[in-house]
């Protein structure tokens, strides 16, 4: 992360980079999807996306995971479906 964009972090957003040095906010380590091979949310073009809709449906960061991609648009796959 840049440093110009870490000034413009929240106190807690740059607390949590603080505490986890590559970068994950803390919320993430409660994300129904922690441990989950990438390639179920970054699915090829025509593969299935349900396992995706299924983990983040039952997610209890689903605000925190959607206001952190809406923040990012370099970001891709799926996020807080």
């Amino acid at each position: 992360m840049a440093a110009s964009a870490w000034l413009l972090l929240a106190p807690a957003e740059a607390n949590d980079i603080v505490a986890d040095p590559v970068g994950r906010p803390s919320w993430m380590d409660r994300a129904a999807c922690r441990g989950d091979t990438t390639s179920v949310y970054s699915p090829a073009l025509g593969d299935q996306t349900s396992d995706a809709l299924l983990a983040c449906g039952t997610g209890e960061v689903r605000g925190e995971c959607l206001a952190f991609a809406m923040r990012d648009s370099s970001l891709s796959g799926t996020w807080a479906a």
